[in-house]
């Protein structure tokens, strides 16, 4: 039996080197994707994504800045605390095609990146961009001959963010349920919360640090310089979606997330 599982994911740049959501540009370079050896790269004319294949690791990047380096996608079968990697031994291909226009954008094109595992699974990441667009779409696919239940997809992973200079770094994080407050803080000082997490009923909330999770959508922002990235799901059915955010040293370091 053969187990597929799904997940959407979006990640939108706010950075002002970046043209915003929507604006055309009078650049008439073309929205391309190319591979050169084993390095794939997409470029929208606003971002641009490369992955390595040798690797199983990407980067998204504008002009000669990298925004997010060696990302990679992850998951975790139920039952147990190890992560599965695409950076993983195995093999990985790449292949794209255009998908027109659709509730997303226009004049889309999808780049799939498949790794096959030695151990087994098969990570399927699609990354959908539309030209002109400071935005990306992550769809992860997880195949198995063997069924299995997952408990964790994650799509892009990092353990950096480059939000350009500037020393009031900021993270808005959003509850599970309204009956959590939506939080702002320093990037450095995350303060206290009540974890928002699916509490069954009676359970009592707990007044503690900030964990850091923020349910379908984050955003980290430089207060200063006015850059940014938006982070969340573009659709939620049959997961609850999160983002994971670690709380940094100083008010203007480069976000890890």
């Amino acid at each position: 039996m053969k187990r597929h599982v799904k997940g959407l994911f979006v990640l939108v740049f706010l950075l002002s080197m970046i043209l915003p959501v929507g604006i055309a540009s009078a650049d008439a370079e073309s929205f391309k994707i190319s591979q050169t050896g084993s390095v794939v790269t997409a470029v929208n004319r606003s971002i641009a994504v490369t992955y390595d294949l040798s690797t199983g690791r990407g980067a998204f990047k504008k002009g000669a800045t990298t925004l997010i380096s060696d990302f990679y996608s992850d998951y975790q079968v139920a039952g147990s605390t190890a992560r599965v990697h695409s950076y993983d031994p195995g093999t990985r291909m790449a292949s794209w095609t255009s998908i027109g226009n659709d509730q997303y954008g226009k004049k889309g094109k999808r780049l799939t990146i498949t790794n096959v595992l030695d151990a087994g699974s098969t990570i399927v990441l699609r990354l959908t961009m539309y030209d002109n667009q400071s935005y990306v779409l992550a769809d992860m696919t997880v195949n198995n001959a063997t069924s299995q239940s997952i408990d964790v997809l994650e799509p892009i992973a990092a353990d950096n963010l480059y939000i350009d200079p500037g020393n009031d770094k900021r993270i808005y994080t959003t509850p599970y349920t309204n009956n959590y407050d939506f939080g702002v803080a320093p990037v450095h000082d995350f303060g206290k919360s009540q974890n928002g997490y699916d509490k069954p009923y009676g359970v009592d909330d707990v007044w503690s640090a900030f964990n850091g999770t923020s349910y379908w959508v984050a955003a980290i922002f430089d207060d200063t310089g006015k850059n940014g990235v938006v982070a969340g799901a573009a659709t939620t059915t049959n997961w609850k979606s999160m983002t994971s955010n670690s709380r940094q040293r100083a008010a203007d370091r480069i976000f890890r997330l």
